[in-house]
C-alpha cells in the first residue's frame, strides 16, 4: 500500500484520518505522516490498515484499488 493508495481507500469509503485510525488502532498522526511522506509505516501498523480496509471492501492490487461489498 502506498500512500495514494490510503488516501484514494480512504476516499472512497469517505473516512477521515481519524476515522481510519479509529477503526484501525493506529494513531491519526502516523497515518497523516504516513500519507504525507513523511515517516513509512512499520509492517505492524500497515497491516492493521491493510486489514481494516480490506474489512471495509478495499483490495490492493498492481492496478491500484479494488472495492468489493465487505464480507458480512
Amino acid at each position: 500500500m502506498t500512500p495514494a493508495h490510503c488516501r484514494a481507500a480512504r476516499g472512497w469509503l469517505r473516512w477521515t484520518q481519524q476515522d481510519l485510525a479509529e477503526r484501525s488502532g493506529v494513531s491519526r498522526s502516523s497515518i497523516l505522516w504516513f500519507e504525507n511522506h513523511s515517516r513509512p509505516l512499520d509492517k505492524q501498523k500497515a497491516t492493521q490498515i491493510g486489514l481494516t480496509f480490506r474489512s471495509a471492501g478495499i483490495s490492493f492490487t498492481d492496478r491500484g484499488i479494488e472495492f468489493a461489498s465487505p464480507a458480512e
